[in-house]
Formats: C-alpha cells, structure tokens, sequence
C-alpha cells in the first residue's frame, strides 16, 4: 500500500472544486481537497442554535457525504442539564459546504432520555442513525435506531422520522451499541452490525432496516459466530500511564457487494506475550436471509503492541482497508494502517505502515478518542483515514491522511441519480448515469437495464456504449412506463467492460401512478414549538391530494405530554385538500421536557403520518439562607433565585405570604425575566410581633405558581 500527503478532511467530494469538512466535539472546518481552510472553526453550539430544538450541550458529532444527492451532512448529539437530548442535524442546500446549512433537530422522545454514542449512513432514501438509550443519563434502557427523511430535509421542508428500539441481540441478550453500514447499494435499505460487549463473547448480530416511510420494518437478520474475543486492557504508551481502549462494541461497518466488512477492538494474547489490544475484522455475506453467514475474519495484533479504535472502508475493486490507534512501551500513540486485496488470502491483511507517528505522552489520558473514520474518496480508490494522536505541546491532536493500494488495477465504477423518479403511466422520466475510469481504465462499457416487472423495451441508453473517464462520463437513460402497471419498481443499471470483463452495477427506484391512482400526504409547520407551562401553542397542518383524491380526511395527534391536550380546527379536511390548526393547550401540571407529536390523517384505508416537536418549559424557585433572624427594628435580606427549565424566558412576578403582624417585605427587583435572583427585604418595627415565623416565597407566571419557604425569626 501506499501512504498519500497528509491533508486534511473527513468527507469530501468529487467535483470540479471539491471540498472537505472535518469535524471534533466542539467545532468543525471546511478545506478544499489542496489543504486550504475554506471556513472555520466554527463552533457546533453556535452553529446548532438557530434552531430551538437543539440543545446547549454538543457530543458525538459525525460528518457524511451523500454523493447521489451531492449534499454534506453534519449532525451530532444535543443535550441539556435535564439529560433531555435530541440529534441535531445540519444539511447544505447545495454541493458547497461553505454556503448555507438547513439544520435540523430531532428531539428523542421520552423527556430525560439521552441517545448516545450515535453512529449514522446516508442511505438512497434516509439518514439512518444508531445509539444508545439512556434513561436520566445513567440507566441504560437499549439500542435504538432511526431513519431520518432526507429527501425531505434537502427540501427544506418539515422533515419525518422513524425509529425502532432494538431489543435483544442474536444471542439473547440485550444489544448494545449498533453500527450502521456505510455506502450500502440497496434501495431503501440499511444494514446494521453489533459485537456482543462482554469477556469471552463471539456472536456477531446483523439487522436490516427496511422502506422507513411506506412500511417500515426492522429485522434481526441473526448471527454469526467469530473467533472469541474477551475485553481490551488499556494500552501502554512511553512515560508510563495508560491509554482507554475502551470495550469491543463495533466501530466500523462497510457494504460492498451485498456483504459487510466490520471491524471492533478486542483483547488478544498473541505469542504467548500476556493480553494486549488487538484489531478483529470479519466479513458477512447473505445479508437478506435470515441466515446471514462468516465470509472470513482476520486479528490484528502482536506481543507488547496495543492497537485499538479501528475503522475501515473498501474500494470500488474489493480492496479493504483498515486504520486505528498503536501505542507500545516503546511508542508513542500514532496511526498505523493495513489492508487487503480482494484476490489475497482470507483472513490475512498486507505489511502495516505508519500514517501518522505519535510524538509525545499522553498525560491527560483518562479518556482517548474513541471515534475514528475511514472514507472512499469519490476516485473510488484513495482512502482517508481520521483518528486521534498524541501530539506534542498539545493535550491531543487530530491527524487526517490519505493512502491506497500501489499498482491498482483499472477499473471503472457507476453510478445514477436520481435515487428515485416518480411518474404518472402512461409517460417516461430520465436518469442520468456516470461511469468513472479508476487506475487508467480506458475500454468501453455496455449499458443494460433489468428489474422484476420491467418491459424488455422500456428504457433506452444515450449512449449505451460509454467510455469512463476519470472525471465520469454520462449517460441519459429513459424509462417509459407504458404498459407498466401501478406500483414500486427496483431498476439495475449494469455495465460491462468488453476489456477487460469487467461487471458493475448501480440500483435506482422507479415508482409508477396510474393516472386513476388517488392518495394524499401530509405535512405541518412549523417542525418545532416552545411553549410554558399553562400556556397554549398551535401548529398549521396541511393535507395535499396526489391523482384524483377527493376524500374526507380525520385528524388525530399521538404523543402528547401528560396535562396536555390538541383540538384540530377543523377536526377533518374535505374535498381532498385543505388546511387545520392543531390547537396544543398545556396545564400547569404538563412536565416539562422535550417531545414528539405524530400527526395522522386517515381516509378509509389510507393513513399518513407527520412529526413535530414540541418543548414545554418552565422554572422553578429557590430562596437563601433558610433562616434569618432579626431584633424588632431592624430587617433581613433573603435571596429569591428562578431558575429557567427546558428554555424558559418567560416573566416570573415575585410575592411573599406569612409574615409577621406589622412588618413589611419588598423584592428588588419585582419580577425577572427567564432566570435570575432578586432581594427579598423584610422590615420590622417596634411592634412587630416576635417567634419564629415561615415565610412562603412565591414566584408566578401566568397562571403557573412556584413557591419554597424559609424562615424568620424574631426578638
């Protein structure tokens, strides 16, 4: 293999002005594919604000490119004091990561549910997204993952979700810590991987998302059994101290072929040397079969050497490559890769090399990057690998770098866009097809197409013989759905090389109306509302006809907090089209917290769905010290703290009830708005009366009254 120039950037695109965008836990930049910083830092709090929904705290963040769509994706974990989270995601209107960004952000439902360590893949249809649920941000509740409409978010339009919690591994126990593939070819589908996390563990769980937004189905596939694996010692690194490798859950996936390279770190004794950190990779094939199977697996390891935080990715030729963390007594923590090519021996990887060499002792090791990522750049067979290292003068650093198998063999890949074209029969829609030259492939290719249910005559390829280049060549294919009858159909475009025989192919989605076809959707705006506790709020929801649809549509809303209450004005929409207000009325007893609102309408057997958020806050009211005590005459001063929840800024007037027989009390200030403390002032004179009294500080906003107490005493 061999090792490109460093570089930066951890996703990135192939056009004329192709550019990167990396990102860590508190900022991302923008490169051009030269090493230029084209925008940044930029911190993600900030950049998350503009939308309310996201919350203060940022973790977990991750960067995609979604090269059917030509669009950049950035997301990450929000979160608040209340362990209320949401996943935030920020997508670009175009194909320029330094334009604008629409973002964004999911809340996860229940209140005080924390969705960590989140890993996501674009996918032809959705944003897909596994993490881990956490009940208050300690009670691990299970796995859960999502799918996110892309479409509809690349639209800039309200933007649904669906999601499933996991449940139970292939080997009975609960599963934990799901990895989505990456660059998988199937329609409408993800693929999602697990490692069991215990000592002396060996099961490999597989599950299939499937059509999120038309039936959605997520399956356990099964298992596969691996060699036995136990947990990671920590890593030993020059200077003494330790490095955390953490556990064996799956930190990487990959979808070539239909099957699926994954990768995750294990305890390992190689060569009689005593239990190190070792690299575990595997192979699975039979993906849609309830049998998936071992294609082979490999260990990366050696006496004394520690290496940990693997990903991996493969090229358009089958080639694997896989990179994580080193470190020894002897070395400090750097980067070092390997890989694989398809015609080598099962199981085994290529001579190691270095991409990036460690420089220092870590001191501030009580926790190491434990994310890395390995990408295909768009040439179909450059890698580049991000991962943490030990820098010197630094606590720590990040290093992006490039590598590649030498001598590659030529090739060609392909791809389509759209994903998806919807059309009205009798009539045609067009694809466009790109055929791209790796490694000097200059032969043509022939272009077919099939699909169940497809007319032999009905697309056309212009041309239909094509040269790749290395910058892609195209190729308009048409589709004419005369004769097809109404439904969903999965088209392959297969190219074959006259010299040498080569085959790829690529999948698109072709959805066909009859003209007679009568449905409906259903969307409301806006995405997300705040509103206090007390207080009512409202939404617009609209439903739009498709073919001749005239029904009557029903309203319903699910998912409401406790105390709240939705009436629709009006309760249905006739003629087929139309427009509602979901009234939202909150009491003062609906909890506080972050939720999410299933809109449906139903029309005989047909039933739409829309989400939107919903925020209820409030505040709550404290008061210092708890006691005072005075001589007759004479005053105290106490202090009166509101303290916003869930974004609160609403207006909180202070009053006082149980004081004394002739004393007076005063607030400076009167009222605060959102948050703040205010000095309360009791005054006494000669004839108050004396004992110990309980003062009731009371703090109202509408018609929502919070109060405590404290104490005064008088002599």
């Amino acid at each position: 293999m061999r090792s490109g120039s460093p570089g930066v950037g951890c996703r990135r695109r192939g056009s004329s002005r192709p550019s990167e965008i990396c990102t860590v836990n508190t900022a991302f930049k923008v490169w051009n594919r030269s090493g230029t910083l084209l925008r940044g830092p930029i911190s993600l709090p900030s950049f998350f604000s503009v939308n309310p929904a996201s919350l203060p705290n940022v973790s977990d963040p991750f960067t995609l490119y979604d090269g059917a769509a030509n669009r950049f994706v950035l997301g990450a974990l929000t979160y608040d004091s209340l362990w209320n989270s949401s996943i935030t995601i920020a997508v670009t209107q175009t194909d320029d990561p330094t334009g604008t960004w629409l973002i964004y952000s999911f809340p996860v439902s229940p209140a005080a549910n924390l969705l960590d360590f989140p890993h996501a893949a674009v996918g032809s249809d959705a944003i897909y997204l596994a993490g881990n649920q956490f009940l208050g941000g300690s009670l691990f509740l299970g796995a859960r993952v999502y799918a996110y409409n892309k479409s509809q978010m690349y639209a800039g339009a309200a933007a649904s979700s669906v999601h499933f919690d996991v449940g139970n591994s292939a080997s009975g126990v609960q599963a934990d810590s799901l990895y989505p593939a990456q660059a998988v070819g199937v329609s409408s589908s993800a693929y999602f991987i697990a490692t069991d996390n215990c000592n002396s563990c060996s099961i490999v769980s597989l599950w299939k998302f499937t059509n999120p937004f038309v039936t959605p189905s997520f399956t356990l596939q099964g298992g596969v059994s691996v060699n036995p694996y136990s947990q990671p010692p920590d890593a030993a690194q020059p200077g003494g101290g330790a490095l955390a490798t953490n556990d064996t859950r799956a930190l990487g996936a990959y979808w070539y072929s239909n099957t699926l390279y994954a990768t995750h770190t294990i305890g390992v004794s190689p060569g009689g040397g005593g239990t190190v950190a070792g690299i575990q990779w595997f192979q699975v094939s039979n993906l849609d079969s309830m049998s998936p199977s071992l294609v082979q697996q490999g260990t990366i390891a050696a006496a004394g050497q520690y290496r940990f935080y693997p990903n991996l990715a493969v090229d358009s030729l089958g080639d694997m490559a896989i990179a994580y963390a080193y470190s020894s007594s002897a070395d400090f923590a750097g980067i070092p890769y390997t890989g694989r090519l398809a015609g080598d021996s099962a199981g085994t990887v290529q001579t190691e090399s270095v991409l990036k060499t460690g420089e220092a002792t870590v001191t501030n090791n009580s926790r190491y990057g434990d994310y890395s990522g390995t990408v295909l750049d768009p040439n179909g067979s450059t890698f580049w690998h991000l991962e943490e290292y030990a820098r010197s003068g630094s606590v720590w650093g990040t290093w992006v770098g490039s590598f590649g198998f030498s001598g590659g063999r030529p090739d060609f890949s392909i791809g389509a866009s759209p994903s998806s074209q919807t059309v009205v029969s009798p009539g045609s829609t067009t694809y466009t097809v790109t055929l791209t030259s790796l490694n000097g492939y200059n032969q043509a290719v022939n272009l077919t197409l099939s699909g169940l249910g497809l007319p032999p005559t009905a697309g056309s390829f212009n041309p239909s013989s094509v040269v790749p280049s290395q910058t892609g060549t195209l190729s308009a294919l048409t589709v004419n759905t005369n004769g097809m009858s109404a439904g969903t159909y999965s088209l392959t475009i297969t190219g074959t090389g006259a010299s040498p025989s080569l085959t790829h192919s690529t999948t698109v989605t072709l959805v066909v109306n009859s003209t007679s076809s009568q449905d409906f959707s259903i969307s409301a705006t806006p995405s997300s509302r705040a509103v206090a506790q007390g207080n009512p709020t409202s939404y617009a929801v609209t439903v739009t006809p498709s073919g001749n649809f005239s029904g009557t549509v029903s309203l319903r809303v699910d998912g409401l907090p406790t105390g709240a209450t939705a009436t629709f004005s009006p309760g249905s929409i006739t003629g087929g089209s139309g427009s509602s207000t979901m009234n939202v009325a909150t009491s003062t007893s609906t909890p506080t917290g972050s939720y999410t609102l299933t809109i449906t309408g139903t029309s005989g057997s047909f039933a739409h769905s829309t989400t939107v958020a919903l925020a209820v806050n409030g505040f709550s009211i404290s008061a210092s010290p708890p006691s005072r005590t005075v001589t007759r005459g004479t005053s105290a001063t106490y202090s009166a703290t509101v303290t916003a929840i869930n974004g609160f800024n609403g207006t909180v007037r202070l009053s006082v009830r149980g004081l004394p027989f002739n004393s007076s009390a005063s607030f400076n200030p009167g009222s605060l708005t959102g948050q703040g403390t205010s000095t309360l002032t009791v005054s006494t004179n000669t004839s108050t009366s004396t004992g110990t009294f309980t003062l009731r500080v009371r703090g109202t906003s509408g018609s929502v009254t919070h109060s405590t107490t404290v104490q005064l005493v008088v002599q």
